[in-house]
């Protein structure tokens, strides 16, 4: 209908109105044009306000970021930035998307910061999302005690869940808190059975027992896992090799009187 209709007639708000339906259909680059037509009204047409503006702005980074063109997604959403003066929930997705784009940029330190503004400015978010990827940014920056605390703040019955337990472990790893390694990942066994029944789960609780010296929980944890993993599952050789060479350092160990 929109395509048929004369271009006179034709106002930004329906350009706006064509570029989000091309985009539904999975065609970003008719949904750029229209939002680009949009933003550019011919003279005698009654331009966007603002607020608006800004939108068509988020949505043209969002597809830009879609499209792994990363820096152009960030150029859109300083545009956006830049229209909107006050905080709320449509400047809090623009940072969120900033953030998106410069982590995938590997730009870690400014993505942090571009998280944080989000997680402040709109409870409207989706808060444990925010959270996740905040301290995905400041595992990467060796922040340990930032990043448990945003994976703690993630709900339990949130999607992300799963994936903040992992983090949590990881995090605990990295701080040799190995007693935590053990709690989280089997916490994440307990909740989420299917999306931690992993090589890499066992051979990380392996890693912690073994620096825990606690040979019974190792052997449980070996021979659990080879009634699970082929014997040429990587994990499953790296773990046969932590424990034996455990097991040969245990025996030949000298008692110092």
């Amino acid at each position: 209908t929109y395509l048929r209709m004369p271009k006179r007639r034709v106002t930004p708000a329906m350009m706006v109105a064509a570029g989000r339906s091309a985009w539904s259909l999975g065609l970003p680059e008719v949904a750029l044009d229209s939002f680009e037509q949009a933003l550019n009204p011919q003279s005698g047409e009654k331009p966007l306000g603002e607020i608006e503006q800004a939108r068509v702005y988020l949505s043209k980074g969002i597809i830009e970021f879609q499209e792994g063109r990363n820096q152009v997604a960030i150029m859109y959403t300083e545009k956006a930035s830049q229209l909107l003066s006050e905080s709320g929930p449509l400047r809090a997705q623009v940072w969120l998307l900033w953030g998106e784009a410069l982590s995938e940029m590997e730009k870690y330190s400014q993505a942090e910061a571009m998280y944080g503004r989000a997680l402040q400015e709109s409870a409207d978010l989706d808060l444990g999302e925010v959270h996740y990827l905040l301290a995905a940014c400041q595992e990467r920056l060796g922040k340990w005690d930032e990043a448990k605390h945003n994976l703690e703040s993630i709900p339990l019955n949130h999607q992300r869940s799963p994936d903040a337990l992992k983090g949590l472990a990881r995090v605990s790893l990295e701080r040799s808190d190995y007693e935590n390694v053990l709690f989280w990942l089997d916490k994440g066994r307990e909740l989420f059975p299917d999306l931690f029944a992993d090589s890499f789960v066992d051979y990380t609780r392996a890693q912690a027992a073994i620096a825990l010296d606690r040979p019974a929980q190792i052997r449980s944890i070996r021979e659990n896992a080879a009634k699970l993993y082929a014997p040429s599952d990587a994990w499953m050789n790296l773990m046969d090799a932590a424990v034996e060479q455990y097991e040969w350092a245990k025996s030949h160990s000298t008692e110092v009187p």
